[in-house]
């Protein structure tokens, strides 16, 4: 698993998410029908995206369908992360099995993004997710391409792993073959990024000055997100940025009642920072751009939560966190779909619903939200950041 890089990933996915945008959005030269979107509902999905918060310091922008073309690889995948289950919760496909077929491509690729989360037993759930895409998208139509097209069956792992170490730039059908310039430039890019982590390992290890003057000039050349200056380090990865403090009295009431078990031993702040992604609070950080970091993920036990942030509050002599959220309730965003699949025609209906059980059974990553709550949770619990969809009258909330 951990040969599995997600620059592999990339290359290995992009020409099936190409294929898959011209299906959805072109009108010329398409071979899918069942897989376009309603040329009526664009509007609305373009304002769902522009209207879409962005994250400073995480280093994912979900563009607009019209930058696509222009888009690189990484910026398409965390495009199709959010656009493709938005299409199908809201049926947006002229066929429903075109929504099924999209989300069952999401959902797989989506755990074989998460490659610091894979374990050996998640292989058997990642063929069955591959096997049940697979033969759905035969009955639909034979022209789709599937991963099988890029890569050879999990259960020979090191054929598996020639693939996508050893042989990443030169094998896959041609139609989804990266261009020999393409190949060279991301090749560079990964290798400057390899370079740089070796560089700051070893500064962080030999503590020489030389070192340390080298890896801060690389983080400038390679527009690395600059560090946010450090008040108090908590452990390896988190720590509590300076200029970022709160007063307990200048919160809102009903903040105050859920914090007051804190306010005599724990400080309170409007930041977190974490391995280099800034967590803010939406209601009392002021220092607004047009990005901010407020929407988060956090793991509780084997489920996934999602929130705002309101405020942090840390004790220094154990180094403890607590984050106070807004934590949204959510539901199942594909309950409807799966009931059109139940109620339409016969045609690849069985392959529809178990690609669709599937998805809907191991789906962390993509919510309907239909309330919020204030809770408080560990703040090391925080997986990432999120982001919010509004359509019409409708919110959804996805993992980046």
């Amino acid at each position: 698993m951990e040969k599995c890089h997600p620059d592999a990933l990339h290359l290995l996915s992009e020409g099936v998410t190409c294929d898959l945008f011209k299906e959805m959005f072109w009108r010329s030269g398409t071979r899918v029908p069942e897989l376009q979107v309603q040329r009526d509902a664009l509007p609305d999905l373009c304002a769902a995206l522009h209207k879409s918060t962005n994250y400073t310091y995480a280093s994912k922008f979900v563009l607009g369908i019209e930058d696509f073309s222009s888009s690189t690889v990484s910026e398409k995948d965390v495009l199709m992360f959010v656009l493709f289950p938005l299409v199908a919760a809201l049926q947006l496909c002229t066929d429903p099995l075109g929504n099924v077929c999209l989300l069952s491509y999401w959902i797989l690729v989506r755990f074989l993004e998460k490659t610091t989360d894979l374990k050996d037993d998640h292989i058997p759930l990642i063929r069955g997710l591959a096997y049940a895409m697979k033969f759905l998208w035969c009955e639909v139509s034979r022209t789709l391409f599937t991963l099988k097209t890029h890569i050879y069956p999990a259960k020979d792992p090191p054929i598996t792993d020639q693939l996508l170490v050893s042989k990443v730039f030169t094998v896959g059908c041609n139609y989804a073959s990266p261009r020999q310039p393409q190949t060279a430039k991301r090749q560079f890019f990964i290798m400057r990024k390899e370079f740089y982590n070796m560089m700051k390992k070893e500064a962080g290890r030999t503590a020489n000055p030389i070192f340390r003057r080298s890896t801060k000039k690389l983080r400038v050349v390679l527009r690395i997100g600059k560090e946010i200056p450090v008040h108090l380090t908590l452990n390896s990865t988190w720590y509590v940025p300076t200029s970022s403090a709160i007063l307990f009295q200048s919160m809102h009431g009903a903040h105050q009642s859920l914090l007051l078990p804190y306010r005599r031993d724990w400080k309170f702040s409007l930041r977190m920072c974490c391995s280099g992604t800034v967590y803010s609070s939406r209601y009392y950080w002021k220092r607004r751009s047009e990005t901010m970091q407020d929407c988060v993920c956090l793991a509780e036990g084997d489920n996934i939560i999602f929130g705002i942030v309101i405020a942090f509050a840390f004790e220094r002599r154990f180094c403890e966190s607590t984050v106070l959220l807004d934590e949204f309730v959510t539901e199942n965003p594909f309950d409807s779909l799966h009931s059109a699949i139940c109620n339409g025609p016969s045609r690849a209906r069985l392959r529809a619903l178990n690609a669709l059980n599937f998805a809907q059974e191991h789906n962390c990553f993509f919510k309907r939200v239909s309330g919020l709550r204030l809770v408080v949770e560990n703040t090391f619990d925080i997986l990432g950041p999120a982001i919010l969809l509004h359509h019409s009258s409708t919110s959804f909330v996805s993992r980046l």
